[in-house]
């Protein structure tokens, strides 16, 4: 396993061949993405990784959030502001699809921004078995529960618990995150018309550590999508 560090004048993130996932982003000195740990139990918390080729728990496949983080790069490429991992799933008994994946991580002075490229090739062997799709980013906010406000639109959206809660929203409207220290504006990319209706999952299991605001595909199963297709996420900071 190794890393990419991408580095501006202001702002700092270290990226992991290990499905492309962010171990930790800091504006300013300061913590927006909460570092990445291992749990006694093995367990990982912090970070920010994409889920895919589902989020959560499916009862049709094995493992939660999918299988990309698991993987280790066909490809890397890694400049002063950008990390760039290619994965490759050649189809499992479990999921059956081949998928090309790639992961493009860009750095600004305040900004964050990370696409997924999805490719789904060999179409003409599906026979109408479609590709189950259901991806999100799964990112751990630094901060205390008690101290932040999420809201999209006029809406407040709350509900920061082990169980979780769910969501629906408009994808075209930024969600901003406003802590003590910072706030920050995320905005997700026209690819996540493909999983509409879109959702934000809000979820904890350390209320004074961390909160996590995760965009989240809506479908359910297999649906007709595209051969290829992309989806981001942009975060944009600033410092109080």
């Amino acid at each position: 396993m190794s890393e990419h560090t991408l580095i501006t004048e202001s702002s700092l993130v270290t990226v992991s061949s290990a499905g492309g996932m962010v171990t930790s982003f800091q504006v300013g000195g300061v913590d927006i993405i909460f570092p990445q740990i291992k749990l006694p139990n093995d367990s990982i918390r912090g970070g920010e990784f994409g889920a895919f080729p589902w989020f959560g728990k499916d009862s049709r496949f094995e493992g939660q959030h999918g299988f990309l983080r698991n993987l280790e790069p066909l490809e890397d490429q890694a400049f002063p502001s950008r990390s760039i991992f290619q994965y490759q799933h050649d189809g499992s008994r479990r999921y059956p699809w081949k998928v090309i994946m790639k992961v493009d991580t860009l750095l600004g002075s305040k900004f964050l921004s990370r696409k997924m490229s999805i490719s789904l090739p060999n179409r003409s062997e599906w026979f109408g078995n479609l590709p189950i799709i259901r991806p999100g980013f799964h990112p751990y906010f630094a901060g205390k529960v008690s101290e932040v406000r999420v809201m999209t639109g006029w809406e407040s959206l709350t509900g920061f618990s082990r169980e979780a809660s769910l969501h629906q929203i408009d994808p075209s409207q930024q969600i901003y995150i406003e802590t003590p220290q910072y706030i920050v504006e995320m905005s997700l990319t026209d690819g996540f018309r493909h999983g509409e209706p879109v959702f934000v999952v809000l979820w904890t299991d350390n209320s004074e550590k961390y909160f996590c605001v995760e965009p989240i595909f809506g479908l359910q199963k297999g649906v007709e999508m595209e051969e290829s297709f992309i989806f981001g996420m942009n975060l944009i900071v600033k410092i109080k």
